[in-house]
């Protein structure tokens, strides 16, 4: 449950990281900014294992995950808006959601792995968020070569398929979250 809940979040998320210099051009950000662009978003990353630790300790690991791609939904749909300039801030909570992810995972992982089995827990988690992320790639690719077939232009078949991925990833949520109510959950910590 934490690895597919964990995938769902971070493959669209990869996916859009993968993507914002297309992003930043489409939403008329100057090409010399992307840089800092990305450095903000490293600063940010920075704190994002602090805010995943307290909710950790509030909520069980599918609660969490729920939030996490809940979240991720909400980003990809104002990701959809393009708004020019203000088009940043949605994807500084989108790329919250990688680090989010990663040491939620992690974590969740650690506790329930045997220290002999985490290594390769831990690879198999990176083989299969690798996967997703491989997935949601190809999924985003063939979404803007379709568009585009169908008579829209480069731009327009981008922005379309930016409105469309968050309704992918809810119709996943909703698939997951029935699933994993069929998981037993640990306890919160204390």
């Amino acid at each position: 449950m934490v690895v597919l809940g964990g995938v769902l979040a971070d493959s669209f998320a990869r996916t859009f990281a993968t993507l914002t210099s297309d992003y930043f051009r489409f939403i008329q950000i100057p090409e010399w900014l992307f840089g800092f662009l990305g450095a903000t978003f490293a600063i940010i990353g920075i704190f994002i294992p602090k805010i995943a630790k307290s909710l950790s300790q509030r909520f069980t690991p599918r609660a969490h995950l729920l939030i996490i791609v809940c979240w991720s939904a909400g980003a990809l749909i104002l990701l959809g808006q393009a708004w020019p300039w203000w088009g940043i801030i949605p994807a500084i909570l989108t790329m919250a959601v990688l680090s989010w992810t990663d040491f939620l995972t992690s974590r969740e992982l650690n506790k329930i792995a045997a220290s002999s089995q985490r290594a390769t827990i831990l690879s198999v988690k990176g083989l299969i968020f690798n996967l997703g992320y491989g997935l949601a790639s190809l999924s985003f690719a063939g979404a803007v070569a379709g568009f585009h077939q169908n008579g829209q232009s480069e731009d327009e078949a981008f922005h379309s398929t930016l409105l469309w991925q968050p309704a992918l990833l809810a119709i996943l949520i909703v698939i997951f979250a029935l699933w994993s109510r069929r998981i037993p959950q640990p306890a919160r910590e204390a």
